[in-house]
């Protein structure tokens, strides 16, 4: 998911159309991927916890200017997930960057409570701060800032992401507590917005100019579908450090270390059986 924006006709009607096309199959999620050049992948710093709060926005922001990007509609239809240890580093520096700016304290453990307002509190710097930072460079098209949103929302959980939906995308509320926030977090990427940008593509074809459907603002295009590991491990993190009863969790907030190379997104990763507790 990427910004909050009015719901139009298309979305709502995407929103449907995803609840029961995902929910009703088991099968790993396909994706159509647009030829890339290979990222080149640099071994990065160890520590993904920014040392200083101004300086790592300007990294940041550094980083999401040197990204690449389609030009036109058409091209940002195709889902990219880059893999890299140094594009896994840079999502996890602006997790860890985005975590700190809300209040979040390195070797802390917390309340189910507790994490939930920081990890809410991180999503929205991120989102606020970063993706709708700077239209100049392109910061809503960040591949590095949609990754690093995509784990913030997993981080939340299901029962966040049920109200959430219901909120900004006129879900029923009676049928959102049944849907679980993996369908919820796919079905806008591949389905709610790949409708609305499609129409952009169209219109963008034909008459040459982007009507902007679905974004914040007309100059803040959506970044590339994709992302559905950082979703699966944020929610698996949810998992760990979440306890309904009260007690402090056995966990930190923040990514570390880096994580490794993402297998293909399936049902065995979304229910992330590793992480549930015995």
């Amino acid at each position: 998911m990427t910004q909050i924006r009015p719901v139009n006709g298309v979305g709502r009607l995407g929103t449907l159309a995803m609840m029961a096309v995902i929910a009703a199959t088991d099968q790993s999620i396909p994706q159509v991927v647009a030829p890339v050049a290979a990222t080149r992948d640099v071994p990065p710093p160890t520590n993904t916890n920014p040392a200083d709060l101004a300086s790592a926005r300007t990294e940041i922001l550094g980083w999401v200017a040197a990204e690449e990007h389609p030009t036109r509609e058409w091209g940002r239809l195709f889902a990219q997930n880059p893999d890299t240890t140094e594009h896994n580093f840079r999502v996890a520096f602006a997790v860890n960057y985005a975590l700190l700016t809300a209040g979040a304290k390195p070797g802390m453990g917390y309340t189910a409570m507790e994490f939930a307002a920081i990890s809410e509190r991180a999503l929205w710097t991120l989102t606020r701060d970063l993706r709708e930072g700077d239209p100049r460079i392109h910061s809503s098209e960040s591949l590095v800032l949609r990754d690093a949103q995509r784990y913030l929302y997993g981080s939340l959980g299901d029962r966040w992401l049920q109200q959430y939906v219901v909120t900004e995308y006129a879900v029923p509320k009676g049928l959102a507590p049944y849907i679980p926030g993996w369908v919820i977090s796919r079905g806008y990427e591949d389905v709610v917005k790949r409708a609305d940008m499609l129409v952009n593509a169209i219109e963008e074809e034909i008459t040459g100019t982007n009507p902007g459907w679905g974004r914040i603002t007309r100059n803040m295009p959506h970044s590339q579908p994709g992302g559905e590991a950082w979703y699966d491990r944020g929610l698996a993190q949810f998992k760990v450090i979440s306890r309904y009863d009260g007690s402090i969790a056995d966990g930190s907030p923040f990514i570390a270390p880096i994580p490794s190379p993402a297998p293909r997104a399936s049902v065995r990763t979304i229910l992330g059986d590793e992480y549930r507790e015995t």
